[in-house]
């Protein structure tokens, strides 16, 4: 839940008596919010009484404000940074906002901020254009550092301190109203000649001046500019002016050292390139050839592969028949014994036979040879 706190307590006088005010600073820092809108804190913190100040309430689209009256309650300092955000919405719910910090999110313009505000950080956006600040008359303090701005647009004349690097500025042109300014900061921007920072010669009050990393920065006349236009200026980059002469003397020796090197450096990565792409063409060809050996070698494998299966499959083969004709040798074997019994059982029968047929012959003769002599007895008597 974001966290709230309470600034000070104090008495301020109203038009009808004494009413008890309370500067409050909210905090929604790195809550993964898309969006902000003021008018649904503004409306938290009117439904809540004074005495339950101390609470908080829990808003739509995980939003939370402090609780308290919205005529004794005063929003001063709102932190919505390390967020999502790209919206900003109901900037008039918030009077009395005095900072802002809206870095580190997604806000592509930076319109539709509180116009009460002071102090407003808007670095780490995508914000191409400053548009739409002017109506800021209050601000002192502006950080639009690490954007795409491409143009100033009209800022505020109440600006102190205003920091613009790390930004694709081409011009300073739309700065030389700020009159006020005391500390400007335009690093690392696309600052090529003296003519694109001829504003800098109307802001009067200009005292730190930061101008590194720009083409610009390189050229000695700058310096002979700035110290014309600028009496007030005391530092540049960092540099007390009086010697900024020699630091800009080392930078351009450093400078061309740098060159120099980076010079070296592409060349040898050209050499290292051209080697390379002879190293890569060879390469190309060797490779080519070994994926083509691999093939006849994966295609000699599948073959030989395919062969030892066959054999494999041919000896199974024959081992089974071979076992099956055993089995047909010994099942032959034991017909044959069985055979062999066979015929000396037939044997025995039929020499049993022959012996019975002996016996009937005898016992024939027998009975012929009684019947016989039965007949003659007959006849006898």
């Amino acid at each position: 839940m974001p966290s709230c706190s309470s600034e000070s307590v104090f008495e301020q006088q109203k038009k009808k008596g004494l009413t008890q005010l309370f500067r409050m600073k909210l905090s929604f820092r790195g809550k993964g919010l898309l969006s902000f809108d003021a008018n649904a804190v503004a409306m938290e913190a009117s439904e809540l009484s004074l005495h339950e100040r101390s609470t908080f309430g829990a808003l739509a689209g995980g939003v939370a404000a402090s609780s308290s009256s919205s005529r004794q309650l005063r929003i001063v300092g709102l932190d919505i940074s390390y967020n999502k955000m790209h919206t900003f919405l109901g900037s008039r719910s918030l009077p009395f906002l005095e900072v802002l910090d809206a870095s580190h999110n997604a806000f592509r313009s930076a319109m539709n901020f509180p116009v009460s505000i002071t102090r407003l950080d808007i670095s780490f956006n995508v914000i191409e254009s400053l548009m739409g600040l002017d109506t800021l008359t209050q601000l002192q303090f502006l950080d639009a550092s690490h954007n795409h701005v491409d143009s100033v647009g009209r800022l505020p004349g109440s600006l102190q301190v205003l920091n613009l690097s790390h930004n694709s500025l081409i011009t300073t042109e739309g700065l030389g109203h700020l009159t006020k300014v005391t500390k400007l900061n335009l690093e690392n921007n696309r600052l090529t000649t003296v003519a694109q920072t001829a504003s800098l010669g109307s802001m009067k009050a200009l005292r730190h001046l930061t101008i590194g990393d720009n083409p610009v920065a390189q050229n000695t006349k700058l310096i002979l500019f700035l110290e014309a236009e600028i009496p007030k200026l005391t530092t540049l980059d960092g540099v007390p002016l009086s010697q900024a002469h020699a630091s800009f003397t080392y930078r351009a020796q450093k400078l061309k050292q740098q060159q120099q090197a980076n010079q070296v450096r592409a060349r040898t990565a050209k050499m290292a390139r051209f080697q390379a792409d002879t190293e890569g063409r060879f390469d190309d060809v060797v490779e080519q050839e070994l994926r083509t050996l691999n093939a006849r070698v994966k295609e000699l494998e599948r073959l030989a592969s395919g062969q030892y299966e066959t054999e494999v499959k041919c000896r199974r083969d024959f081992a089974i028949a071979k076992q099956q004709l055993k089995r047909t040798e010994e099942v032959a074997s034991d017909q044959e014994r069985e055979m062999q019994q066979l015929r000396s059982e037939i044997e025995r029968d039929e020499s049993t036979t022959e012996s019975l047929e002996r016996t009937l012959e005898s016992l024939e003769r027998a009975f012929q040879q009684q019947h016989a002599l039965i007949v003659m007895k007959k006849l006898e008597r």
